[in-house]
């Protein structure tokens, strides 16, 4: 008969082995913590990286009054929270890219105007540069701080996953289909991560 301490330290062994042969969904990064920020959300109230903590959150850029790529966009990050609306740890964050006009009162109508729930779907906002600031150097994703003259601003229609770190854990093209079951395989993920 094996001594206990032998059979304790072959079954954590066969654990630790298999943890390591799991699999990592398709589509999972492994980026830094996003930087330091300062926004306001739909309220008024100030939304910073410190409110990040501890959840997985589905990001992404838009502003209330695109011409083009943003209400298609939106319906889409929709259907994303309609599948993990009933998860606690799933947090929403779309930021505007023209927080020089949408300031907390417009992202209000605009949050009413959609039906979105605020308490888990923050809208965010701050100044052109900032965010383009945030954007580009935490995100990774690209944005303009001018209006075009069809009344566009260049950004990007990737939707991102932090994970309970503040860690940029992938992005995800939510116009094509395969993609959101990519994002879901990566939150649920997320969700059972140890770091």
């Amino acid at each position: 008969m094996r001594p206990p301490s032998l059979i304790v330290i072959l079954a954590s062994s066969i654990g630790i082995l298999l943890g390591a042969c799991q699999h990592s969904p398709e589509g999972l990064q492994d980026f830094p913590a996003v930087n330091s920020f300062n926004l306001h959300n739909a309220h008024g109230e100030f939304f910073t990286e410190a409110d990040l903590d501890g959840e997985v959150w589905i990001v992404n850029f838009f502003f209330t009054r695109c011409p083009t790529i943003c209400p298609p966009l939106m319906d889409a990050v929709e259907k994303v929270y309609s599948r993990w609306e009933d998860e606690a740890r799933v947090r929403f964050l779309s930021i505007t890219v023209d927080g020089d006009y949408d300031e907390p009162e417009i992202l209000a109508e605009y949050r009413a105007s959609r039906n979105l729930p605020s308490e888990k779907w923050t809208l965010a906002t701050a100044p052109r540069d900032t965010i383009r600031a945030l954007s580009e150097q935490s995100f990774l994703q690209a944005v303009s701080t001018e209006m075009d003259e069809s009344g566009d601003i260049l950004h990007s229609s990737r939707v991102l996953v932090l994970d309970p770190q503040r860690a940029l854990r992938g992005w995800f093209d939510v116009f094509e289909e395969d993609e959101h079951s990519k994002l879901d395989a990566v939150i649920d993920y997320l969700l059972t991560e140890k770091r």
